[in-house]
């Protein structure tokens, strides 16, 4: 995965991802009844296997997906689908290229060109102009076997854009926007790359090429060979061109209408359509034209019809009673169609939206989107639990179809039990329907069996109550309410309940036992002298007994200590902690408490025993959150066994700040988007179980500019689970190169030469042990000046003074009179290899001396001078 670096030029440092075992969603939902957002677009591949497209839906695949659209690809033999792993952002409407077995797919974002190999799951940027510097720009056609792809690239985002054929085998990128003589055309309209990959097709009226009956003629251009033929002169559009080049599809208006013909491009033969016939597509061997008859274009209330080439045959494929037909894509044989039709969303059933289908000449429905894997929750996520053996988990939702109760569209408290594979809703009163109100906070004892949640009966109400429910026995066994609002909640194995909340406009935490229902004022059980800790919550339960444990500091000394207190007999006693430390966590079963000193986690202290252990990691300021046994934390994008000092990564789309098991397993709030009528936000929970830790340290790495001179400079950073960080070298490596010796993190890093340059970095620890998948980042390296040459031509009374340079620059030219007057200046930013400027109203005869300058990106100019004389 680190190739994500390589490919999002905004990301501010790679890493690396997780050993994750598996990745289970905790509300994977009722049955699929279709995607949760619209895919209007698709792209089948030529062998009729492979269906391709775009979409925001969520519900597609039970992996976690960032919050904005993605690319996926559907087998259809076997109907799985998968996401294209890229977290590049997409516009509403992406070209998709697909090869002819749908082995790679071409596509493009709002930045660069793509291409994805199934073979590998992997995605490269190939947006690289001849040079070897990265452009921008978008895919814009691909040869059958993907060796080839017409991407059309800028050297910077106000620079003119070009076509180019980029070699994916050998990583080449070649210009094809040239005449046969090999000079650039400033006219170079709709390219069409043939799946054989031997032509482009394009429609021109550059004067160089030879011209047609009117301005715009369509061309054939040789890969060849270079050789640009004039195949057709009438002013016609091309639409598609068959998989050799030999027959078109190409597009007229006559009368204000529409009219779509095949033409042959060596025998000049034209087969009109008929009429009221749109949006065809052609099949890629030429035999077939599949489209809509209507009225308008383009047409989408007709049926779709069929027409074969060989005898001129029409013939029905769906017919009128559909809505929204357009013919999207064709298999090579035409056996196969994408087309667009009005589909209903599952979370929207009564709004009909267009998507994606697919269909056989017959019409004959192929199965795709709509029959696909169980739904994932379709709402908002807020609190959630796991129980310490990661058996149950509680979490807060206001999804629809999780059970087959109506929720009303209220937040409620759900428990996944996760090794039956069966959710439930528990927070119901006693007719067994869903509570009144909104369920706010939900927690979960350690052994699984006690769920205790917060319910607000009307919205902004200053009132709560708190419910315990026993899950082994589904029934409820006490409530109490509460004036305020809640903050979180605790619940131990004897189910008190800890309460933090404001009450009554002051911050503070009780304890509630739902046996008697008697609450409990915490600072009430705190010595006089003292305070609770400065902590959000800082109180914790012991499962073990009717202890609670207060961390509490002195409030003239600020000296800390632990307060337990049994909620039974009311005793208590103080706990000294060694000097300038304060609590962390206490874990569930007490025998051991987490001490941190100067914000970071440094001591294990034994409650028993009350020795302090020195930790021999140093975690920094970051935020943990433990399991409750307190072996195991998730720290940032880690999971951390503290007795053993080794951890997992998991991936950086994963919030670790939930819940983590007994057993180090993670439960991960994931972000995500529905989208329909509307756009909202809401989040999946999904339950990492780890495999096997990772011995070997971390690299991070992360440049302050990409576009570069001589040397990048770089932020450089590794992360260890065998000693702390500092002990860390590091070695680098430049294009696939050798590896430096190991050293320090260089800030600067010197470039070997010009052109895009891939670096790669890796941490080495005290044993040796490197990373195994380097950190990357590719930088543009430009340490040469442009080459520049200047023209100039003269009339009696003006110059035309034209300029052109080896790459992307800003102009500046400044014209004098014989006695060095400023008679013109201009700056200009565009990023063009070009330049041209119109002067007038010179001086017949006269002798004007110039300079110009051309910038380019890192700032290194070439300045040229002369003169030239005006006619007489």
């Amino acid at each position: 995965m680190r190739w994500l670096a390589a490919l999002l030029t905004l990301l501010p440092a790679t890493m690396s991802v997780a050993q994750v075992r598996s990745l289970e969603p905790i509300a994977p939902g009722l049955p699929f009844t279709g995607p949760d957002a619209p895919t209007p677009g698709g792209v089948i591949s030529a062998d009729g296997n492979v269906l391709v497209f775009h979409s925001s839906a969520t519900n597609l695949v039970p992996e976690a997906k960032p919050s904005f659209a993605s690319v996926y690809f559907q087998t259809l033999i076997d109907g799985k689908i998968h996401r294209v792993p890229t977290t590049t952002e997409f516009g509403e409407a992406v070209p998709i290229w697909v090869s002819f077995t749908g082995a790679k797919v071409a596509f493009s974002d709002l930045e660069f060109a793509y291409l994805y190999d199934r073979a590998t799951n992997s995605v490269r940027n190939i947006s690289y102009l001849p040079d070897g510097k990265l452009g921008t720009g978008t895919v814009a056609g691909m040869s059958g076997d993907g060796s080839k792809v017409l991407v059309q690239l800028r050297s910077r985002p106000e620079a003119a854009s070009k076509f180019y054929l980029r070699d994916t085998s050998a990583n080449q990128t070649s210009p094809v926007q040239l005449n046969s003589s090999g000079k650039g055309l400033s006219s170079f309209e709709a390219p069409i790359l043939t799946q054989d990959g031997k032509y482009i097709f394009f429609r021109s009226f550059d004067p160089r090429l030879p011209k047609g009956a009117t301005t715009f003629s369509i061309y054939r251009k040789s890969i060849l060979t270079g050789d640009v033929d004039l195949v057709e002169g009438t002013g016609a559009e091309l639409v598609q061109v068959d998989a050799v080049g030999r027959t078109g599809l190409i597009r007229t208006f006559e009368l204000g209408k529409v009219r779509y013909s095949l033409y042959d491009f060596e025998s000049k033969q034209k087969v009109l359509l008929r009429a009221g016939f749109y949006s065809p597509k052609l099949s890629s061997d030429g035999a077939y034209v599949v489209g809509t008859l209507g009225d308008t274009e383009p047409s989408s209330n007709g049926p779709i019809v069929a027409y074969r080439v060989r005898d001129g045959r029409w013939s029905t494929v769906r017919s009128a009673s559909h809505r929204n037909h357009r013919v999207l894509s064709l298999s090579h044989d035409a056996n196969r169609m994408v087309y667009l039709g009005l589909h209903s969303l599952s979370l929207l059933p009564d709004y009909p939206v267009p998507n994606a289908s697919v269909c056989d000449l017959t019409g004959t429905e192929v199965p795709n989107i709509d029959s696909n894997l169980p739904g994932i929750a379709n709402g908002r996520m807020g609190s959630a639990a796991v129980s310490a053996d990661g058996a149950r988990v509680a979490f807060v939702t206001n999804s629809s179809n999780l059970v087959a109760d109506d929720i009303s569209g209220s937040y409620q408290a759900f428990v996944r039990k996760v090794v039956e594979n069966r959710t439930t809703l528990e927070s119901v009163s006693a007719d067994a329907k869903p509570v009144r109100g909104s369920v706010s906070k939900v927690a979960m004892s350690p052994n699984g069996r006690y769920l205790t949640y917060a319910v607000t009966r009307t919205p902004d109400s200053e009132s709560f109550s708190v419910v315990v429910r026993d899950l082994n026995t589904s029934r409820n066994v006490g409530s109490k309410s509460f004036a305020g609002r809640v903050y979180d909640l605790k619940i131990s194995n004897r189910a008190f309940v800890l309460v933090n909340g404001d009450f009554n406009f002051e911050r503070s935490v009780k304890v509630l036992n739902p046996a008697n229902g008697q609450v409990q004022d915490v600072n009430a059980l705190i010595p006089n002298g003292s305070l609770m800790q400065d902590d959000d919550f800082p109180v914790w339960l012991s499962s073990n007994s009717d202890d609670c444990y207060i961390a509490i500091r002195d409030r003239v000394t600020g000296v800390h200590s632990l307060l337990r207190h049994s909620l039974s007999s009311g005793e208590s006693q103080t706990i000294p902690l060694p000097t300038g430390t304060e609590v962390s966590f206490v874990s569930v079963d007490a025998r051991i408490a987490w001490l941190s000193k100067n914000d970071s986690l440094e001591f294990r202290f034994d409650l028993v025993s009350l020795e302090a252990s020195p930790s021999l990691r140093n975690f920094g300021d970051s935020f943990l959150v433990f399991s409750s046994n307190g072996r195991y934390a998730a720290l940032g994008a880690s999971v951390i066994d503290l007795e053993e000092l080794r951890g997992w990564r998991v991936a950086t789309e994963f919030a670790t700040d939930l819940a983590v098991t007994d057993a180090g397993d993670l439960l991960t709030n994931v972000s995500g988007e529905v989208v329909g009528l509307g756009t909202f936000k809401f989040s999946q929970l999904l339950l990492a179980r780890l495999g096997e830790p990772v011995p070997n340290p971390d690299t991070y790495v992360s440049a302050w500019n990409r576009l570069v001179q001589g040397s990048a400079s770089l932020s450089v950073s590794g992360t260890s689970f065998q000693e702390p960080s500092s002990n860390l070298k590091f070695q680098y490596q430049i294009d696939g190169g050798s590896w430096s010796p190991a050293g320090p993190a260089l800030g600067s890093l010197p470039l070997p030469y010009d052109g895009a340059i891939l670096i790669s970095v890796r941490a080495v620890d005290s044993a040796g042990n490197v990373d195994l998948t380097p950190a990357t980042i590719t930088v543009t390296n430009d340490t040469t000046a442009p080459q520049t040459t200047v023209i100039t031509k003269t009339s009696k009374n003006a110059v035309k003074v034209s300029a052109s340079a080896s790459e992307g620059c800003a102009w500046h030219l400044i014209v004098r009179s014989p006695s060095g007057v400023k008679v013109f200046e201009e700056w200009t930013s565009d990023g063009s290899s070009s330049y041209e400027a119109v002067l007038s109203n010179l001086l017949p005869g006269t002798t004007y001396s110039y300079e110009i300058v051309a910038l380019d990106q890192v700032r290194l100019e070439t300045k040229k001078s002369g003169t030239f004389t005006t006619g007489s």
